[in-house]
């Protein structure tokens, strides 16, 4: 996107020299290694071993020792001793470990899902957050244009003052003027700082030397068919990936629960040593089978409870399909005319600004057009720009949920839409900002209106089997 000479050279020029330019494919592979929700997704998958570990021991019920002994007295005033000891061991019969492994390997499944819609997340919200500081990089780059303008317009002005062909009244309008442009620069170069530490914290990367984008806006990819997008969500989208994991985890929890309702009999070895006094002692081993009787309980909370998670589950991975093609729906609708508002911006917005501030320097050194008409064209060139950077902005955010799945290696781009799910499986926020540790700065837009973003999935701690 061409912004012009002057202020492309005043915007390069407030760049540190040690500040690169970082493009979106690095920052998503940064992203993909040090971004901070990712960083704890990767350690929650750890309770997928710790449900493992549990799962893998043979024998749930510890061994039950029994040690007896006691003094045998006889009318003759002799004595012996009796003493029995009694080894038993629950068994489970009914299935239990197997249903425990299954459901073990299914709770790493689910955390694995998980983990896949965090990274799906954090792609998205990077991207998000590149194209919102490639706005906000375009937004400088103009400021600084136009401060080139104003005080180009306050050297004629003085020029025209000396010469005795303008007022002190002129030149006071100039200086305002070039007050004003110098403080959207400093709005500007605010706003563009909080973006890019926006995208250091999405992103893991440095807070102190926030990664730096150009003032370039890329083009808008097609939107694949309205049809395609559905399919490839119903087959790929990672958050119904996590709710289907889900789903299959809390059925194999119901099944573990109901099994876990039958008796363990306990298998057991006895030995005693029965003592006569005056007599030889006698030596007995008895092999015992013990079943306790289900007669009161039978696992019946546990049960009932696992069969409402179940059911709550699946209600909610039904919601999440059913939103995911609602807002899929509703994102491609909007991504159709994205590309459009994409190539206007810069075929027309910014030549027009550039042309339009040429036309104004040179009609009032000409003494064709008053300054009264300049600063009020330039206010109508300022608004109109910053309309356009607004909607440029809303393209870009638009535009970057169509790209590709992070399960799929398939070029086709797919639209990934945000899902809103309930906190038993994902804990979902939507703060008003988000704001780098240790800086207090809201994101806002280039038109000077604040954005909103949610944060990263969360998902919830697995439970224990």
């Amino acid at each position: 996107m061409a912004i012009g000479s002057s202020g492309a050279e005043i915007a390069h020029a407030q760049d540190a020299p040690d500040e690169r330019i970082v493009s979106l494919e690095a920052l998503l592979a940064h992203a993909e290694r040090r971004a901070p929700a990712l960083v704890v997704a990767e350690r929650r998958r750890r309770y997928g071993d710790a449900a493992a570990a549990g799962a893998d021991v043979a024998l749930q019920h510890n061994p039950t020792l029994e040690f007896g002994i006691g003094p045998r007295f006889s009318g003759a005033n002799e004595s012996d001793f009796d003493f029995t000891v009694a080894l038993g061991q629950p068994v489970e019969v009914a299935g239990e470990p197997a249903a425990r492994r299954r459901a073990a390997a299914l709770v790493g499944a689910r955390l694995d899902a998980e983990s896949a819609a965090v990274r799906a997340e954090v792609r998205r919200d990077v991207v998000q957050a590149y194209h919102a500081a490639t706005i906000a990089r375009a937004a400088t780059a103009i400021a600084a244009r136009l401060v080139t303008f104003s005080e180009a317009l306050l050297t004629l002005v003085r020029r025209r003052l000396a010469a005795g062909d303008a007022s002190a009244i002129d030149v006071r309008v100039a200086e305002i003027e070039a007050a004003q442009a110098r403080q959207e620069v400093l709005i500007a170069e605010h706003a563009l700082r909080c973006a890019r530490l926006t995208l250091a914290e999405l992103s893991g990367w440095s807070i102190e030397t926030p990664p730096n984008v150009a003032a370039s806006l890329s083009s808008v990819r097609p939107a694949p068919s309205l049809g395609a997008a559905m399919a490839a969500a119903a087959d790929n989208h990672p958050a119904l990936r996590a709710r289907q994991a889900a789903t299959a985890e809390a059925h194999a929890r119901a099944e573990v629960a109901a099994r876990e309702g039958w008796p363990a009999p306990v298998f057991g070895v006895q030995v005693a040593r029965e003592g006569s006094a005056g007599s030889p002692a006698n030596y007995i081993v008895l092999g015992t089978l013990g079943l306790a009787l289900p007669l009161w309980q039978r696992n019946q909370g546990e049960r009932a409870r696992a069969l409402v998670d179940e059911d709550v589950s699946r209600a909610e991975e039904s919601v999440a399909a059913r939103a995911v093609r609602l807002r899929i729906a509703r994102a491609h609708a909007e991504l159709s005319s994205a590309a459009e508002r994409i190539a206007l911006f810069e075929s027309a917005s910014v030549p027009a600004l550039e042309d339009g501030l040429v036309l104004l320097e040179r009609g009032f050194a000409q003494g064709e057009v008053p300054l009264f008409a300049v600063t009020s064209a330039r206010a109508r060139f300022v608004e109109a720009q910053r309309a356009a950077l607004a909607r440029a902005a809303f393209a870009r955010s638009t535009s970057s949920a169509s790209r590709r799945s992070p399960s799929s290696s398939s070029p086709t781009p797919t639209i990934c839409a945000r899902v809103s799910s309930s906190p038993s499986a994902f804990s979902r926020s939507r703060p008003p900002c988000r704001r780098a540790r240790s800086h207090r700065c809201s994101r806002a837009s280039p038109a000077g209106s604040t954005r909103s973003s949610s944060s990263p999935w969360r998902p919830s701690p697995a439970a224990r089997i």
